[in-house]
């Protein structure tokens, strides 16, 4: 009897122990920067230096439409499907300087993306970098960005 509460102990706490990290492993979301990494390899030319300036999340994700942005193709698995609307929105303020070819000042430019986590609670679930339509500046990026509640106003 004691050799069987001997070993019934440890198992059960063994396994309720695996039990728990697997049900928080499961709830852990895939990291978004791995996303953004991706994205600034695939956009960015050789000569230019990329920093990211600001995140912020999104304090209101469910504003968010298709028509906001504009999704970028890397290594994407939402490809020939519809996107459900995202759960949670990185607002990412990038800086890209590129050197000047007609004087010794460098060009910088600024640009938000979108980082926004969907899942159609099946099969597909990711990380899918939006493009803001046209110059950061804009009244209507402007508009998305307020929209989103990203909490943070860029300025020239």
């Amino acid at each position: 009897m004691k050799k069987s509460i001997a070993l019934i102990v440890p198992a059960v706490t063994t396994i309720a122990v695996l039990a728990t990290f697997a049900i928080f492993e499961a709830q852990r979301l895939p990291n978004w920067r791995l996303e953004l990494d991706q994205y600034l390899e695939f956009t960015s030319v050789p000569s230019e230096t990329v920093s990211v300036l600001s995140v912020a999340r999104a304090g209101r994700p469910w504003n968010y439409t298709l028509g906001m942005a504009s999704p970028v193709l890397t290594d994407w698995r939402w490809q020939g499907i519809d996107i459900p609307s995202p759960r949670k929105v990185q607002c990412v303020l990038i800086e890209r300087t590129r050197p000047s070819s007609s004087t010794a000042d460098e060009m910088r430019t600024r640009e938000v993306v979108l980082v926004s986590y969907h899942t159609d609670l099946l099969w597909n679930v990711g990380w899918v970098v939006h493009e803001l339509p046209g110059d950061l500046f804009t009244q209507q990026s402007q508009e998305t960005l307020a929209a989103l509640g990203c909490g943070f106003k860029p300025e020239p």
